[in-house]
Order: structure tokens, then sequence, then C-alpha cells
């Protein structure tokens, strides 16, 4: 029993991940889909009672799009229900009436009322298909009510067209259907639908009710549309079932580890091939994926090819799928290598109705895939030829000037070869001419392609029979061996003209890998060496503009929040789509040319992501408006590696600050500690001495007063120096510090420091020493005294009364050294470098303990005068600061 109670208790990582998805969707809108079989059987009707009932309940309710087609109930129910203005668009001098998305946003209703979601928006309109209007609402937090007929679901359109024999071209995605909230289903019988035709409650035109009763509503028509909104409808429920069961912690009845790989191409089919994977998928409960294999001989392909397949595989995505682009000579191979190894277990794929004759010589893909997949069910989806043959013929492009010039150097080829052999053939048998001709095959594959090398090996064969065998000049052949001759020699060349080929596809193909790793390598490593915003994004574009090309521009959020063009014309289009970018930059999604958002734009948007938030925008515009094979990938990859060194930037600069404010803090605290420190010893002394001669009057000569006196006076010094360090390291670090130079006598200097210190050296005994021929050296002689000053009472602090401290003055490579001398303790191990720091002090005994200020001062001070200051041990014991200064020192910009 224990054990069973065990197995029941819910999987964490399932409840983490419900958790997850419930935080996200309560920042989302509600979507609630009014389902119907066709036109006519009362999805908006029912809508508006729904809105109305809403209403009632004090929910903010705004009619944003109603198409009621005059029909009297539906104007009725609209009355008391606030509607929204539509804008006007102009397209080719054409004024349209739109939904306008940017009120909806600004006013922002409970509950927003959206008739038609398979609708094709304006031209203009921020997406071209309003059931992308709803997503971008839904994310914003706005409830939706909108209406869909059976028809307008994407993976039902060829078993639509199949039963209506009409092909439904406005679509909406069965992910959309899916992630639905609610679906209510609206249904009306057939025969109460073709009695409201035939009362004229569907159409007003007049004629239309009749029209459509004898082309898409028939009674037949209506009858499979039920059935299939039903099973849709059933669909829904059991996913929404399964999902509750899983929240619940409940086995569901799905295909357990079931997946789906649809194999499409740029043919004529593949965009049925991902409906059917899309309707397999659903009756499954499965994951499904798209995969599409990039070939050398794809590359090649035309322009609208290219659209095609670029459609096909977006259509795939929006549906709910994940897109696979695999890359490899041979398609087969990759694709049943990526099944194995992703643990598909269906694949589905397309096969043309050719004729049987024509796969004679060459097996298919479908039959391939079918020999090859062992264990994997593999799902054959025929198309006719027909279809095949029309989209190929449709897509025929005239031969361009390169083309034929390949063909014309294979020709050249051959004469050549022909030519040699004919004025040299009393040197050579046949045989050796058949070599030459091999070797023309082998230099024809590799350096001009399949079709080249074809025409290659067939006029080889001609050119031998003619003018090398018997009768000459003649195709005719009086041995009848040559034929076999021939044969062997045709078969010959194509079979190394096609390996040739395959070898010369492989190595453009690792070249091509080779040349991406080595982009994406160089860009990384150029990116990882810069530090700022400007330097990372001049070496994105100028990678982009290496590898891609076209018109390049980046956005970055400006100090307001509002996207600022950094990099780009401003006399361009660049400028000029700045509210695409915006929406990319807001959104965090893809925008512009080739999207499902402002697809009219001219440059292809995307965001520039970090973690958690978007860092700018990069906008694109390819060469031919469209993006060759892989480079879609390749503008994503360097976006994606700009963002994160972007993000990794902000992260450094962010640690550096917190380092910052984390190292004012801790000067502060040492401030105020010393500070405090240095400040109530004086002011105690001061104040102890003070309140004796208060309470006991002396007599100001007698010793004892003098006494306190003088104590009052060297503590009250103490403070002055104390308040005098705190002010001159402030001036120093505000940057005020300016040197007074003149040329000064060093031994001078010296002096006036010692007769400063006079009483703080009066228990030391001070020694001067200096070479007699030291001439004057530029320096500000306040300054250098004040130094010298520091380190007299640094040493005297330091070191016990009664020992010496010695002050020498030499030149070095015609500078000033100076040097500060003392047999004290000496300075710790590892801390010469450190005693210069600001508040820096290390253990004394039972010596009080300075501010630290001293010889930070005096390290500002020398390196204002371009020299330096250095701490040492001396060998004797005790410590020594050297300070070495220029003897020709010009600062004018300071004096």
């Amino acid at each position: 029993m224990p054990q069973v109670e065990k197995d029941k208790r819910p999987d964490p990582d399932i409840l983490l991940s419900q958790i997850e998805a419930d935080e996200r969707k309560q920042k989302r809108g509600k979507l609630k889909i009014f389902f119907g079989s066709s036109a006519g059987v009362g999805k908006t009707y029912a809508m508006l009672q729904e809105a109305h009932r809403r209403q009632r309940e004090g929910a903010d309710v705004l009619v944003g799009i109603v198409e009621t087609h005059g029909r009297q109930e539906t104007l009725q129910l609209l009355e008391g229900l606030p509607i929204l203005p539509r804008r006007s668009l102009s397209h080719r001098n054409v004024t349209m009436s739109e939904f306008d998305i940017d009120e909806v946003l600004k006013i922002r209703p409970d509950i927003l009322l959206l008739d038609e979601l398979a609708h094709s928006n304006a031209p203009g309109s921020r997406h071209p298909k309003r059931w992308q209007d709803v997503e971008e609402l839904i994310q914003a937090g706005i409830d939706v009510y909108t209406t869909l007929n059976v028809q307008h679901l994407e993976s039902l359109n060829d078993v639509i067209s199949s039963i209506t024999g009409i092909s439904v071209r406005e679509t909406v995605p069965d992910r959309l259907f899916d992630e639905a909230d609610n679906i209510v289903l609206v249904d009306t019988p057939p025969d109460e639908l073709l009695a409201r035709l035939r009362d004229g409650k569907v159409y007003i035109a007049p004629g239309a009710n009749e029209r459509s009763v004898q082309n898409f509503f028939r009674k037949t028509n209506l009858q499979s549309l039920r059935e299939l909104a039903l099973r849709r409808t059933a669909d829904y429920v059991d996913i929404d079932s399964d999902e509750q069961r899983r929240r619940e912690g409940l086995r569901t009845p799905n295909a357990v580890g079931e997946k789906i790989m649809v194999c499409v191409g740029s043919d004529a089919f593949a965009a049925k091939l991902v409906r059917t994977g899309r309707r397999l998928a659903t009756g499954l409960k499965s994951p499904w994926l798209v995969t599409y294999v990039e070939t050398p001989v794809a590359e090649a392909q035309d322009l609208r090819s290219r659209q095609h397949i670029q459609h096909v595989l977006h259509n795939a995505e929006t549906n709910g799928a994940e897109v696979v682009t695999l890359t490899g000579t041979r398609v087969g191979d990759e694709l049943i290598n990526y099944a194995r190894n992703n643990g598909i277990t269906k694949i589905v794929i397309g096969k043309s109705g050719k004729p049987y004759w024509a796969s004679i010589f060459k097996k298919n893909l479908a039959e391939f895939i079918v020999t090859e997949s062992g264990d994997i069910d593999v799902y054959i989806v025929t198309t006719p030829a027909a279809l095949s043959v029309a989209f190929n013929r449709r897509r025929v492009m005239p031969m361009s000037r390169h083309e034929g010039m390949r063909y014309g150097y294979a020709a050249i080829l051959v004469s050549a070869i022909t030519f040699g052999a004919y004025q040299t053939e009393f040197f050579f048998t046949n045989m050796d001419t058949i070599m030459l001709y091999l070797i023309g095959v082998m230099v024809t594959a590799a350096g001009l392609g399949r079709g080249p090398s074809l025409l290659y090996s067939v006029l080889c064969v001609s050119a031998f029979n003619f003018f090398f065998t018997e009768p000459r000049f003649t195709f005719n052949v009086y041995d009848s061996s040559y034929w076999l001759t021939f044969t062997v020699m045709f078969l010959t060349s194509v079979t190394i003209s096609s390996l040739a080929t395959k070898l010369r596809d492989q190595l453009m193909l690792a070249r091509r890998r080779e040349h991406e790793t080595q982009i994406f390598y160089n860009l990384t490593r150029e990116l990882t060496a810069t530090r700022t915003r400007e330097e990372m994004s001049e070496t994105v574009i100028r990678r982009i503009s290496q590898t891609i090309g076209g018109d390049i521009c980046i956005w970055y959020p400006g100090k307001k929040g509002m996207l600022e063009l950094v990099y780009g014309s401003e006399t361009g289009d660049f400028f000029k789509e700045e509210v695409v970018a915006d929406w990319c930059y807001k959104n965090g999604q893809p925008a512009g040319l080739g999207t499902n958002t402002m697809p009219s734009a001219c440059l292809y948007y995307l965001p520039v992501t970090g973690t958690n938030m978007t860092l700018g925008v990069v906008g694109i515009r390819p060469k031919n408006d469209i993006f060759l094979h892989g480079q879609a990938l390749i503008m994503e990859t360097f976006v994606s590696l700009l963002g994160s060194a972007l993000e990794r930037s902000e992260t450094a600069e962010a640690a550096e600050q917190a380092g910052l404010l984390a190292e004012k803090e801790r000067v502060r605290n040492i401030l105020l500690s010393s500070v405090s420190h240095d400040l109530r010893s004086p002011l105690a002394a001061i104040t102890g001495a003070a309140d004796t001669l208060l309470q006991e009057p002396h007599d100001t000569n007698s010793e004892t007063a003098q006494r306190l006196l003088r104590s009052i006076r060297h503590e009250a010094a103490r403070l002055t120096k104390v308040v005098s360090n705190l002010l001159e390291i402030t001036r120093i670090e505000g940057g005020r510090l300016k040197l007074n130079v003149h040329p000064y006598f060093p031994p001078e200097i010296i002096g006036s420091a010692a007769e400063s210190c006079r009483e703080t050296l009066k228990n030391h005994k001070l020694l001067l020493k200096s070479l007699q021929d030291i001439p004057f050296v530029n320096m500000d002689g306040l300054l250098i005294s004040q130094v010298i000053q520091n380190l007299l009472e640094n040493a005297t602090s330091h070191t016990p009364p009664g020992t010496e401290i010695t002050v020498f003055a030499d030149m070095y490579n015609n500078g000033l050294r100076i040097s500060v001398s003392d047999n004290g303790p000496g300075i710790p191990p590892g801390q010469e470098r450190e005693i210069f720091k600001k508040f820096a002090t290390f253990d004394q005994g039972d010596r009080p303990k300075g501010a630290g200020l001293g010889l930070a001062i005096c390290q500002a001070i020398v390196s204002a005068h371009m020299g330096r200051i250095y701490a040492e041990t001396n060998r004797t014991g005790g410590a020594r600061f050297v300070i070495e200064l220029p003897s020709e020192l010009t600062i004018p910009e300071l004096s």
C-alpha cells in the first residue's frame, strides 16, 4: 500500500513545469473561439450573446470587428456594445478600412470581439492575418472572442478541398486552435442551415443563397463539414482532458514515445506533407518536426524555389512543428541518420505519381527511405505527377550565360583531346585515346559539374567513333566489337562523372561548413576581445556585410527608453521603419520583411536578446530581398552572439560598478573609523587638560600649567594634521592638484622640511646628507617639502626614541633621488606596495595607528611630478623610502 501511494505522487519536474505554465498563462489573455462547420450557423450571433452576458456581469467589452453581412438579428445584438472605429489604409490609391490594433492596446478592454479569425488584413497593416493580431492582443493580456469555420483550419485544407472542390486560401494554424482557452461549438443541422439559406437569412445579396446551395452549400458538403467540425472539437476536448489528467498526475492515453518527422523538399506538394504531418501528430498527440536537407544542388535553385521552401518551413513552424535544416550530399542518408539519432518513430514522406519506367534506373527517395528505415514506420503521401510537372514547368528558367559557357567548355575540351589524339595517332593506340577521354571526364566533372560532364560523355564517345574507328568520318562501324567498346566507354564516363561530381559536391559542402565555422569562430573571438557596445556593433556589422551583404542597421534603446538608430543611414529606409524596429524590440520577436508582422517593411528585423531582456534590434535587407540557404541561420547566430557579448559587457560593467560601490563603502567605513579614532584621542587629551586647568586653577607660568598647555597645543596640531591630510587627499582625488613648478635647490627643500618637523624629531637623531654638486631641479617646492615631512613623521611614528633617521640626496641618470631611512622594525614582507594605499596601516604593537593617508598623499604628489616613490627594507634593518624626480620637469598646463 505505501508503494502505491508513492507512485501516485506527482513528478516534481512535471509539477514545476505546470507552475511555470500557469504563471505564463496568468500574464496572457484568454482566447475563446466560436467554432462552426460553415457560414450561417450562428457563430457571430452566439458570440454577441455571450458578450452581452459578460457586459451585464460588469466586464469592459469592446467590439473590434463584427461582420453582420446585413443580417438584422446580428445588427440588433450590436446595440448597447461600444464599437471601435476602424482605421483607414490607403493602398494603390484605394482607401480601405481595417482593424486598429494600436487603439485597442491603448484602451485595453477586458474583452475584445474580433470576428472572422482567418481574415486577411489589408496591405499596410501590422500583420498580414487577423489571427496574428489576436496573438499579439493575447500576449498583451486582453481576452479575445472570435469566430472560425472548420474549413479555415490549416491541417484540414487538403481534406476540405477534396470534399468541396474549393481550395481555401485563408487558413489558421491548428496550433492556435489547440491552444485556445475555450472552444464553443455552434452546431446547426444541414437541413436547418439550408432552410435559413432559402429564407435569405445567410446572404442578403440577390441570388447569393441560390448559388451557394448549388455550389458550396450542397447537403453532402454540409454533412461532411459538420462531421469534421465535430471531430475537431472532440480532438480539442481530448487535448484538454489529457492536460487535466497530467495536472492530476494520471497517465494520459496518448501514444507513448511517438515522434513524427515530415520530410519536405522544394517540390509542389511540400505544403501538403506538412498538413498531413500535422493531422497525424494531432491524432497521435505526439511531437512532430519538419526536416529539409540542403544540398549543393539546392543552393543553385532559382529564387522562386527558395521562396517556396522558406514559405513551407515558416508555415510548418507556425503550425507548431520543430523545423530542422540538414546539410549533405545524399538526402536519404541524412534523413535516415537523423531519424535514428533522434528517436523518430514515424516518417512522413511524399512520392510523386510518376510512371513505373521513370524509376527503373534510379530508386526514388521514398523507396530508399522505406528500404533503410528499419523499425521506423513510413507514411507515403502520393501526389499526381501532373502537379509536380506543372510546378517544375513554372519554375524552369532560361540557361544563364555562365551556365552555357560551362557546356561550351566541355565541348571545347572534347575537341582539344580529339585534335591532339588525331595528330599523334601514330604514337598511340585506340586504348590510349580512350584513356585520354576518360581523364577529360574527370576534369569536366570536377571543374564544370554534372550537366557538362554528361554532355562530355556523349561527345567523347561520338568523337571516338567518328575519328578513330573504321570507316573514318562516319558513325558506321565495321567491327561489331566496337559497340561493346562504345557502351563500356560511355558507362565508364558516366560513372566517373557521377563519382567525381559527388566528390566535388562533398568538397563544396565541407568547404562551406568550414567557412561557416571559421566565421563564427572569428566573430566570437573578436567579440570576446571588445569591451564597448560600439566596437561590438561595428564588428557584427562588418561580419554580416562580408558574409551576407545587403543593408544593415542597428537600433539600441536611448536614455528615455526609446529606440535610437545607432548604425545605418538616417536618410534611407532605416529611419522610416522605426515603428517596425520598436515593435520587434518591445515584443522580442522578428518583424518586417518575410515575417508575419509588418511584412511590407524593407528590412528583416531581429531582436538582440539577453537572458531576461531585449538589448536592441538588428535590421538587414538581403540581396534580392530573400535569404539564401543557410543565411537566415547565420544571421540569427550573429545576432545571438551579439546579444551574448552585450550581456557579458553589461554584466562585467555591473560587476565593476558593484566593486566600486563596495570599495567606496569599505573606504568610507575605514575613513569613519580612522577619523573617529584620530579625532577622539586628541580631543580627549585636550578636554582632559582643559578640565584640569579649569578645576584646579594654576599659574600659567607654573610647570604643571605649561605641561598641560603644551599637551593642548600638541594634540591640536595632531588634529590639524589629520584634517589637512583629509583635505589634501580629497583635493588630489578631485583632480584639483596643481603644480607650481620652479627651479629649487634640493638641500634647501630638505632643510626646510626638517625645520618644520623639529618638534616631531626632538626625540630622534636626524642626519642630513647630500652630494656637493647637486644642481637646481624643477619641482613644486612646497609639495615636495610636504612629502619629506610626511616621510619624517612616518619614520618617527614607527621607530623608538633615540634612533637615527637619515635623509640623503643624490643624482641618478640626470634625476634627483631623495631617500629617508630609519633603523626601526622595517616594513612587513609583502607590504612594500600596500602601504601606499589610502588608509593602509599595519600593527605597531602598543603604538597608536594613524589614518593611513600620509604615504598615499606622498605617492600622489610624486606621481604628479612624473616621478616615483617606493619603499624597501634596509639590509641592516629599518625602512627606506626613496623619491625619484626627473631633473627636467616641465608641466605648463599644471603651472
